[in-house]
Formats: structure tokens, sequence, C-alpha cells
């Protein structure tokens, strides 16, 4: 019974650390991407992600009611993603502020 859950710890804490590293370098990379367009598509990089990361932090909720595993080792992956987007919005508004309205 210790053996089996010792693995089960194991492999949530795997998944977890990969889904963290995987979400970082996609939205970080694209987000570095992003940066360089037109506003319009950063504040549509914002909702889209915003979105999703909800979805996942909702998806996170169920895994962790379904494995009996704490709540914090599958939302946790999603604080960095978060904070980039946050980022970008901040950016985006700072942005905003500063350009000219056309006439």
């Amino acid at each position: 019974m210790y053996l089996a859950q010792a693995l089960n710890d194991y492999s949530l804490h795997g998944t977890s650390v990969g889904l963290q590293i995987g979400l970082l370098a996609i939205v970080g990379l694209y987000a570095l991407y992003i940066l360089t367009g037109p506003a319009a598509s950063i504040l549509t990089f914002v909702q889209v992600h915003a979105a999703m990361l909800v979805v996942l932090a909702m998806i996170g909720l169920l895994l962790a009611l379904l494995f009996r595993a704490s709540v914090l080792s599958f939302v946790q992956p999603l604080a960095g993603p978060a904070v980039i987007i946050g980022a970008v919005y901040f950016f985006y508004l700072v942005r905003q502020s500063f350009t000219k309205p056309a006439s």
C-alpha cells in the first residue's frame, strides 16, 4: 500500500513539473513573439490565454479531487504562465496609454 502511494505521488510530481516547464516555455515564447505585433493581437493573446488558464485551473481542481491530492500540486504549475500573461497585459495597458488616438 505504501509503495503504491509513493509511486502515485512521484508520478503526480513529475507530471506537475513537466506541465509547469511546458506551459512556461510555450506562453513565454509566444508572449515574446506577440509583443512585437499590433496592440489588438496583444489583447487577444491575453484574453485567450487567461481563459485557457481558468480552464486548466478547473481541470486541476477536478484532478486533485479525483486523485485525492493537494490542489496546489495541480494549480501551482499555472502560476508562472499567469505572471507572464499579467506582465503582457500590463505592457498592453502602458502601450495603449502612450499611443496617440487616431484623428
